[in-house]
C-alpha cells in the first residue's frame, strides 16, 4: 500500500503524466529513488515520505501533523507510521502479560 500511494503522489507532481515520472529531474527528493517502486536507498518508505511531508510544510513538524490535504496520497503516511499496522505490536504484549498473569495464578 505503501508504494502505491509513493506511485500515485509522483504521478500527481508529474503532472499526471507516468512517462515524466521516469524522468523526474528532483534528485533531492526523498521519494526519487522510489518513484518507480525501487527499493529505499539509506531512508525507509516511511522515513522517506516523513521527510517529504516535512518538506512540503516548510520544515515544521507541528505543520506536518495539522495537515488536512487528505486528498494527498502520503497523508495517511505523513507521521512516520502505517495506519495499517495499527496495534499489530499490542498483541503481542497483551498475550504475554495474560500468560504470564495465568502462569502465576497458577502458583
Amino acid at each position: 500500500m505503501i508504494k502505491k500511494s509513493i506511485r500515485k503522489y509522483c504521478y500527481w507532481c508529474s503532472g499526471n503524466q507516468s512517462k515524466e515520472i521516469k524522468l523526474c529531474p528532483a534528485s533531492d527528493c526523498p521519494l526519487h529513488t522510489l518513484r518507480e517502486g525501487g527499493k529505499p536507498s539509506g531512508l525507509n518508505r516511511l522515513r522517506s515520505i516523513s521527510l517529504r511531508c516535512l518538506d512540503c510544510k516548510g520544515g515544521l513538524k507541528i505543520d506536518v501533523n495539522k495537515c488536512d490535504d487528505t486528498s494527498c496520497p502520503l497523508f495517511p503516511y505523513r507521521m512516520g507510521k502505517n495506519p495499517a499496522r495499527s496495534g499489530i505490536g499490542n498483541k503481542d504484549i497483551k498475550r504475554y502479560s495474560n500468560f504470564k498473569n495465568k502462569s502465576l495464578s497458577n502458583v
